[in-house]
């Protein structure tokens, strides 16, 4: 069985699947850590698994849910509401600019493949602050398409369903932290992070990278100021 820190060497998605493979009675043990994949072992029964995927997971069903596009396409053919949007490659920025202005600000711009919100941009105004992040971040750093979505303010919830129709609803609340009246903004995401490193269950840490740093500038809150209490904030 793997102890604790053996755990926190993998993935968040990997982690906790591990775990639950443990509770059940499943051995299970690290081959290939850069690749994450494990081997799970019940009575007679193997399964070598690459990060989520083993052998009852098909091929095609992981390039799907890879892609963000073909799967808000699929959605979209099913009448599940999807926010309306389109895909771009990187030399196709200036429609994605035109795509923008006529769906209407805000918007968010993210990558087709990815997880975990990397490189994605919410709140996104207007056309020069779009030009900016599509040129800069997804034509020059990336080189990757990109989708653009009309943005709207919700609650978050990941569901979970199988095809014998188990379903498992999962309410995600948005990183954030709580002011104490003495530390400031940055100060607390460290905090906050250290215990997050402690806890086997636990998402990623709150980044401090410049997707958050763009975010706070549009706000009234500023990294190294003192916070008041009982507020919070990403």
């Amino acid at each position: 069985m793997l102890n604790n820190s053996e755990l926190l060497k993998l993935h968040t998605n990997q982690r906790l699947l591990v775990t639950e493979m443990q509770s059940r009675g499943i051995d299970v043990k690290i081959i290939y850590k850069d690749i994450e994949l494990i081997k799970a072992e019940y009575e007679k029964h193997i399964e070598w698994i690459l990060d989520r995927d083993s052998s009852i997971t098909p091929y095609s069903v992981s390039i799907i849910c890879g892609d963000k596009y073909i799967t808000k396409k699929i959605l979209e053919k099913n009448k599940i509401s999807v926010p309306i949007g389109e895909k771009f490659l990187p030399n196709e920025w200036k429609l994605s600019i035109i795509y923008a202005k006529k769906i209407g600000f805000p918007v968010v711009i993210k990558p087709v493949f990815g997880s975990h919100g990397d490189n994605i941009y919410m709140d996104i105004e207007n056309e020069n602050e779009l030009k900016d992040i599509v040129q800069n971040i997804y034509v020059k750093k990336l080189k990757t398409s990109f989708i653009i979505e009309k943005q709207f303010e919700g609650k978050e919830y990941r569901v979970f369903l199988t095809k014998e129709g188990n379903y498992a609803v999962l309410h995600r609340e948005p990183a954030h932290v709580i002011g104490d009246g003495e530390h400031t903004i940055l100060k607390l995401i460290e905090i906050e992070n250290e215990k997050r490193k402690k806890r086997i269950n636990c998402l990623c840490p709150i980044a401090t990278d410049e997707i958050t740093k763009s975010y706070m500038k549009k706000t009234i809150f500023q990294w190294n100021t003192n916070q008041q209490k009982t507020k919070k904030y990403i």
